[in-house]
């Protein structure tokens, strides 16, 4: 409120920036920079974000994908299905495709339609919900900076990056092209990382800053107990256990059964 910069304490630095690379220390940083194809809404739902809309074929062979007008990366460019196509290439290769390569593994290609549209085909038919995860994974990168996405950001998310020292601290800066109207609220965002746990609880109790992301657990109830908010995150914790049903044990129809069971 009031135009004041949001000063965030992180616990771990991010690895790069490269999207698809989203473990735990990338999480807070590349939502803020990158968008994915579609989002899910607090119960669960899929709504649309750099996908305008997509469509899953009544046999679930295929989904098509219709890209939203308007959209720029922080380069200026626009939004294309070219884009889209070379990320589905990097997060098709083994190589680079990094958290998102073994979510692609139902994709046997795909089809540049035309300027805004994509239709992935699939190698068998595939449940709606693991489509949903695919799109919700596929993190839209320019297609000039795909093979330096580890150093270089160009991305459509509501931030840009303005400064950053490694190991210490980052500074984001407002996109005032993004695409969701009225949107970002906080014109900055100010991450430091702290090497533990209790320093970056300090902080918070000193004034030094304004919340902690992914802070522990016990300092977590103890600065709740000394009137802090305490924000666990809206919606339930989903984890998903993925088999291979063409290799033992789970080939077998009975035992993937009882399994479940």
């Amino acid at each position: 409120k009031g135009g004041k910069p949001l000063r965030a304490a992180l616990l771990n630095d991010i690895v790069n920036f490269d999207p698809m690379q989203f473990s735990s220390q990338n999480a807070s940083i590349m939502r803020n920079l990158y968008d994915t194809l579609i989002d899910y809404d607090e119960s669960g739902k899929p709504v649309p974000a750099l996908a305008e809309s997509f469509q899953i074929a009544p046999d679930n062979m295929s989904c098509t994908i219709v890209l939203r007008q308007g959209v720029t990366f922080h380069s200026g460019a626009a939004l294309t299905s070219a884009d889209l196509d070379a990320s589905l290439k990097k997060a098709n290769d083994p190589k680079t495709g990094k958290n998102v390569y073994p979510t692609m593994s139902v994709v046997k290609d795909w089809t540049v339609v035309d300027g805004r549209t994509v239709r992935l085909n699939f190698k068998a038919k595939v449940p709606d919900k693991q489509v949903t995860d695919l799109l919700q994974f596929m993190f839209v990168i320019a297609a000039d900076t795909v093979e330096s996405a580890e150093t270089k950001v160009n991305g459509t998310g509501a931030y840009t990056v303005a400064e950053r020292q490694l190991g210490q601290r980052m500074k984001l800066a407002a996109n005032p092209k993004h695409w969701r109207a009225g949107l970002p609220i906080i014109q900055e965002v100010n991450f430091t990382i702290f090497s533990d746990n209790e320093s970056a609880a300090a902080a918070l109790e000193s004034g030094a800053a304004d919340m902690i992301f992914g802070g522990g657990a016990r300092a977590a109830v103890r600065l709740r107990n000394n009137g802090f908010q305490l924000w666990q995150g809206a919606g339930q914790l989903v984890q998903v256990f993925r088999i291979n049903t063409t290799k033992p044990p789970f080939d077998n129809a009975k035992f993937r059964q009882a399994f479940n069971f």
